[in-house]
């Protein structure tokens, strides 16, 4: 039996082929010995019998016919009438060469050894019959001896009796010789037809045994490998296939055992990244939460820092706005100055003008001083959150440090000119001390007027620069507000596309979950899920969809 699963279709095939061929080619064997045989039977008896017979059956008819014309002629020798003898004797002369024309057509066909002393009796009773009987008889016809005639009729009739005699003793024989051969070509068809019976037995014997070999090794293997087929569509995979040898099937269950082999490693693979994958995507997940949470804490500082900047460069409008007041004013003194020859008392007054002014200049110039303070934390402040934007704060640090550079100027400008106010007031002292030298201090007090103007003008242009920068910087942490908006955005989305990915790795997961693998199959394989691995599964997915839900639902309250 284990030969039939070695043994190829093909060659299974070639075998039944050739064994039904030596049977048909015995069966045509037979058939042709069975027609040839018959066929010989069929012309030894038309060619020899038959003929034999046609011939001595009309060499017997023609003298019989030929005696009867005798008779005839004798007749109407004897009793004259119409008709003459002598045409009678003409047709019996006829009839009589034309039998032994017959007789010596018989006689050169051959007979058989079987029938060889029959046709010499045969022979020797024609030719007697023939030359000493009907040749005399005719000849005293002729002769119109009518009783020699009669008195040769006994004799003639023996002859012809003995010729009657050998023609039976022929006929006999060869009659026998034709049911020995019908008797031997029944049995050759007998025995044709018990080699039919064995041949269509044999035959069906093959035919059923062919049915059951293609039934138990064809078949059966078919439709366990349809079942085989129909458990892996439903998942269980944990089944080897047997070896079933080396032919066609053999050959087919291997390759299905080899396909099982790699969905059994694609599941485990696709378990194994689904399982990383979701691990990942937990992990992208909470990365996702915290820089979203860093994110707005970032957003929520550039908008506490864009107000301050709003603040700081209103203030700034404003100190320039005051050192415009202030360069007008130093204009006037000035002015005032170059009428300083008008009277002390004028000097006086102005003196005490300038002091007032001067005071108010001290105050400008400490709010100037504050402000550039400020100025400066605020850009300090703006060069550490540029150093942490990164790549999208480096412009918004070299404004911040020029924003530094001009309120360190700015404080160095309000020391000068705490400097030259502390000097004016000094001077004013001295002028108020002095009233009486009013005409000398007033060009003093015009150069140092004139002095405090152009500084003032200088703080003024510094203050509108750096109300120009600061405005640059307002603009840059708008952007970077922006910016930051737009990152918080994308981080939100990335979020979402973490938490998508996460649900997609469960339904992964899920989706490969009922399939049934056997540790059989690898060695370095992780095994079978388990129970537990299931449920942690489900869980998982759970979770992901109840977080999807309560997002949706905090967009629509938020919406």
């Amino acid at each position: 039996m284990t030969s039939f699963r070695t043994l190829s279709i093909r060659a299974s095939g070639l075998l039944a082929l050739s064994l039904f061929l030596i049977l048909m080619v015995g069966l045509g064997g037979l058939g042709l010995y069975a027609n040839q045989q018959g066929r010989e039977a069929f012309d030894v008896m038309r060619d020899e019998h038959v003929g034999q017979f046609r011939l001595l059956n009309l060499a017997q008819t023609r003298v019989f016919r030929s005696r009867v014309e005798m008779d005839r002629a004798a007749r109407l020798t004897r009793v004259p009438s119409f008709d003459r003898p002598g045409p009678v004797i003409a047709s019996a002369e006829t009839l009589l060469s034309e039998a032994r024309e017959a007789f010596e057509a018989f006689m050169a066909i051959d007979v058989g050894e079987a029938q060889a002393d029959n046709k010499a009796t045969l022979e020797r009773h024609f030719r007697s019959l023939v030359s000493t009987g009907l040749e005399l008889q005719l000849m005293l016809l002729k002769e119109e001896d009518l009783g020699a005639y009669d008195s040769g009729q006994a004799r003639l009739t023996s002859m012809s009796q003995a010729f009657v005699d050998s023609v039976e003793a022929f006929s006999t024989l060869a009659l026998e010789q034709e049911e020995g051969l019908a008797a031997g070509f029944r049995h050759l068809a007998d025995s044709m037809n018990l080699a039919l019976a064995a041949a269509l037995t044999l035959a069906l014997v093959l035919a059923m045994a062919m049915a059951l070999t293609v039934r138990r090794y064809l078949l059966v293997p078919l439709k366990q490998l349809l079942e085989h087929f129909e458990a892996m569509a439903q998942g269980r995979l944990e089944r080897r296939l047997p070896d079933m040898g080396s032919s066609e099937v053999g050959q087919l269950y291997r390759g299905v055992e080899s396909l099982r082999r790699a969905l059994v490693k694609n599941i485990r693979g696709i378990r194994e990244t689904s399982d990383d994958l979701r691990h990942n995507a937990e992990r992208m997940l909470d990365d996702g939460r915290e820089l979203a949470t860093r994110t707005q804490r970032q957003a929520s500082a550039l908008e506490q820092t864009v107000a301050s900047l709003e603040q700081l460069t209103a203030t700034v409008a404003q100190t320039v706005q005051h050192l415009g007041d202030a360069n007008r004013l130093a204009g006037d003194v000035g002015k005032r100055a170059s009428k300083g020859s008008e009277g002390v008392a004028a000097v006086a007054a102005a003196m005490d003008e300038i002091q007032r002014h001067a005071d108010q200049v001290q105050a400008m110039v400490k709010l100037i001083d504050d402000i550039a303070f400020q100025t400066n934390l605020l850009a300090l402040n703006a060069s550490v959150e540029a150093a942490r934007a990164g790549e999208h704060g480096r412009g918004f640090a070299v404004v911040a440090a020029e924003v530094r550079g001009l309120a360190a100027r700015s404080a160095e400008a309000a020391g000068e000119i705490r400097s030259l106010t502390g000097a004016s007031s000094k001077s004013v002292a001295d002028g108020a001390r002095q009233s009486r030298a009013a005409d000398l201090s007033i060009q003093g007090i015009a150069a140092a007027v004139g002095q405090l103007g152009g500084r003032i003008a200088e703080l003024e242009q510094a203050a509108g620069e750096q109300h120009q920068g600061l405005d640059q910087i307002h603009r840059a942490m708008a952007e970077i507000d922006a910016v930051t908006q737009r990152n918080a955005q994308m981080v939100e989305r990335s979020r979402e596309e973490a938490e998508r990915l996460t649900g997609t790795a469960l339904a992964l997961g899920q989706s490969s979950a009922h399939m049934q693998l056997s540790d059989e199959d690898d060695d370095t394989c992780i095994g079978e899920m388990t129970l537990k691995t299931r449920r942690s599964w489900w869980r998982g997915l759970q979770a992901w969809r109840e977080r999807r839900q309560a997002r949706r639902f905090a967009q629509g309250v938020s919406a």
